[in-house]
């Protein structure tokens, strides 16, 4: 909503100064303001601490009831997150998957073909100490045809979070 009220401030001021040529100065001076405004929000650094990527480690984090849900358009990893860290709220982690064409579901993974890879981000917005769902949407849309059975596994590759 934000973001709305911020464009429609700017094509109003825009519209000032073309329909009033009288109140042209503060038009541009109200698009100039509200542009300096939006590029340092864009490339500046503003919210992102710089260390907000090492406030909670991977081992940090327990997943459970993970499972991998294939649809026709996204393919998704979705399961319960646990944040373990004491002082800091879990924003968002990484995690990357990986999919195997098994000749058996307890194959080991050396007697696998790798048929897919793919890293997604899930958000989930978790204090310290609670858990919450996380969903997070994987590109795997071009898979082959399997020879055996699918089977996968993921890994944490990193975290962000906050105070």
């Amino acid at each position: 909503m934000p973001i709305v009220v911020f464009f429609l401030i700017l094509a109003g001021a825009i519209a000032v100064a073309i329909l009033y040529p009288h109140l042209r100065i503060l038009a541009l001076g109200v698009v100039a303001l509200f542009g300096s405004l939006a590029a340092y929000l864009f490339f500046g650094d503003y919210g992102t601490p710089a260390n907000q990527g090492q406030r909670i480690s991977v081992d940090e984090l327990v997943l459970e009831d993970v499972t991998f849900v294939q649809d026709n358009r996204f393919d998704r990893l979705q399961g319960r997150v646990t944040n373990t860290s004491e002082a800091y709220r879990l924003r968002d982690f990484d995690v990357a998957v990986r999919l195997f064409d098994c000749p058996l579901p307890d194959a080991e993974r050396s007697a696998c073909n790798v048929v897919g890879e793919e890293t997604g981000i899930a958000r989930a917005d978790v204090p310290a100490g609670q858990t919450r769902p996380f969903d997070a949407v994987l590109g795997l849309s071009q898979l082959p045809a399997l020879k055996g059975v699918l089977v996968w596994d993921y890994e944490i590759t990193s975290t962000r979070a906050t105070e």
